[in-house]
């Protein structure tokens, strides 16, 4: 039996014989198990552990010995380019299971699972490290959690008949979080049910009250039909949800709960937060394969218990027109049956949820209408889109996603991939494969195709065929459950290139031909015979995705991956052949 790491508070051991202690350890050592616990179940690279925590290599190898007496080797694992934590001997992974999976038993199984779950908090998520740059997103993910099982449990004390005690859950907690609407709106209805319709009312003038004082808004439209309803004595019968009901609403879907393969995104992960907190709408775009996809389902896993209604994916690569789209996106708020945007309006108007649209690009104008219709609803759905290029609807932001940074992030996802197929890196091939990684940008999908490869392939034999034509080798042969979307980079990029029109096409070939540095200048060279003005068309390049722009120095410069110009070889060369 392994020991638990404790994370639902001061970061703690607890013995296999229950004894829980606060870790001895010397400052670097105690914040090394932290952040390796942060990632649990995910390989951190040495190069960023010594970057995060300012450590020297010998300092970081010292550390780790000395830790790895104390937790076992069963816990802290060495797996090139870097170490991982087990994730099940954390007890952040027990209460997220408990909270956030699917249960077959009955309500009564339900409040003690969740009961189990919450008595695993013992104090602030990670404590002492919360304010971390490295921790900051996982404490707040995990206080998060906590709330969110604060409220089931209220509700399955509702559907129980345990109406007083589900008041004596809710009141300190809307004390403590004064600004969420849902505990409100469950506090009022537990009031009026236990027969104290007076109290109710108070409860939701106090709130109006602070409200308009510290935020200037007013509560939810569902909130204040409550109000309306028990001040006039049309208050609705209490609400018999059901534990179907119950579970369906506490189970993440599927999609982001088999999400976990995201790896050295930390930095984007805070920075899409902190813009979701200033819009409704954010898009992120990118070139492909550089993991808009992974990047989104990971956020809205983490951001989930933030959400009244938790997350939702419309997958929409396969949408064709109008009516799947409207289909798709119906479907994953739980409305399967919508024949219009304004019934559609109308049955999520008191859903508080982030939803996430994937895969925008080759349907813009109608996920257009979709989101315009969500964000003019009375509801607080917020949008977190994917999409080579902006969706384009009035208040959306965009957030453009890189090519991963150069801090072992890359070696440890073909470490990870290689691992998943029963291939085990030595710290002898961290070389090679820092030299695969950045010959394919640092592209998580193209690296993640390259480590398939070692199932067939040595590593000298993948590098060598990938500098000679790198795109006939990164495909994929099976449907792996990371890999779903693109069997190969090639028909990643595809959609893309055949999105441009006849002069974009023909300046994209005409750039992966120049090696050297690319400013308007040479662009205006290149597009000499045609007729669009080269500005318009670098910009539909850039909106595509297709290159990225520098305006930090004197001259704005465009720079086009390697990836992105051995396609463009390819296609130069099919045209020359015509």
């Amino acid at each position: 039996m392994l020991p638990r790491l404790r994370l639902l508070g001061p970061v703690e051991i607890e013995s296999i014989w229950g004894q829980s202690e606060r870790l001895s350890h010397s400052a670097p050592q105690r914040r090394l198990l932290a952040l390796l616990a942060v990632h649990r179940g995910s390989v951190v690279s040495s190069d960023r552990l010594c970057d995060l925590l300012a450590l020297s290599p010998g300092a970081l190898r010292t550390a780790i010995s000395r830790l790895r007496a104390s937790v076992g080797s069963d816990v802290l694992v060495t797996v090139p380019p870097g170490y991982m934590v087990a994730a099940e001997v954390c007890d952040a992974t027990l209460a997220e299971r408990l909270i956030d999976t699917r249960d077959e038993d009955t309500a009564e199984g339900a409040l003690d699972h969740l009961s189990t779950a919450l008595s695993l908090w013992h104090g602030p998520s990670l404590a002492e490290f919360a304010g971390e740059s490295w921790a900051h997103l996982e404490a707040k993910r995990l206080d998060g959690l906590r709330i969110r099982g604060e409220v089931l449990r209220a509700e399955v004390l509702m559907e129980l008949g345990e109406v007083s005690q589900a008041i004596s859950y809710l009141e300190p907690f809307v004390e403590e979080h004064p600004l969420r609407d849902q505990p409100h709106r469950m506090l009022m209805e537990a009031l009026h049910r236990d027969g104290r319709t007076s109290e109710a009312l108070r409860s939701f003038h106090h709130y109006r009250t602070y409200l308009a004082e510290t935020t200037g808004a007013e509560p939810s439209i569902a909130t204040q039909l409550l109000e309306t309803a028990i001040a006039t004595g049309q208050a609705p019968e209490p609400h018999a949800a059901g534990p179907d009901r119950l579970l369906r609403r506490r189970a993440l879907p599927e999609t982001l709960a088999a999400s976990r393969w995201l790896v050295g995104r930390e930095a984007e992960m805070n920075e899409i937060g902190t813009l979701l907190a200033q819009t409704a709408m954010l898009t992120l775009t990118g070139v492909a394969g550089v993991g808009k996809t992974r990047l989104a389902y990971e956020f809205a896993a983490t951001a989930a218990a933030g959400f009244a209604d938790g997350a939702s994916v419309a997958e929409l690569a396969d949408a064709k027109d109008f009516a799947s789209v409207l289909t798709i996106v119906a479907s994953s708020l739980g409305q399967p049956r919508m024949s219009d945007l304004s019934e559609l309006a109308t049955q999520v108007a008191d859903r508080e949820c982030l939803l996430v649209l994937d895969n925008c690009e080759h349907i813009l104008n109608e996920v257009a209408a979709v989101c315009r219709s969500l964000l003019n609803s009375p509801g607080a759905i917020t949008l977190l889109a994917t999409s080579r290029e902006r969706v384009g609807v009035a208040g959306e932001w965009t957030y453009r996603v890189r090519p991963l940074r150069d801090d072992g992030s890359a070696e440890a996802i073909f470490a990870k991939r290689a691992r998943s197929l029963g291939i085990a890196m030595k710290p002898d091939d961290l070389a090679l494969v820092t030299d695969i990684c950045t010959g394919l940008d640092r592209l998580p999908l193209a690296i993640e195709l390259a480590a398939s490869m070692t199932r067939l392939l040595s590593l000298q034999e993948i590098a060598k065929r990938l500098d000679q034509r790198p795109l006939d080798l990164l495909q994929n042969s099976r449907r792996s459950s990371n890999l779903k979307r693109h069997r190969t980079l090639r028909s990643a990029i595809d959609s893309s290139y055949e999105a441009l029109d006849e002069e974009q096409r023909v300046l994209f070939q005409r750039i992966s031909a120049l090696r050297g540095e690319l400013t308007l200048a040479t662009a205006e060279l290149l597009t000499a015979d045609l007729s669009t003005p080269t500005i318009h068309i670098l910009g539909a390049l850039v909106d595509h995705s297709l290159l990225s722009v520098d305006t930090a120095g004197k001259h704005t410069t465009y720079t086009m991956l390697q990836t992105l110009r051995a396609y463009g070889l390819d296609r130069l060369a099919a045209t020359v052949a015509e």
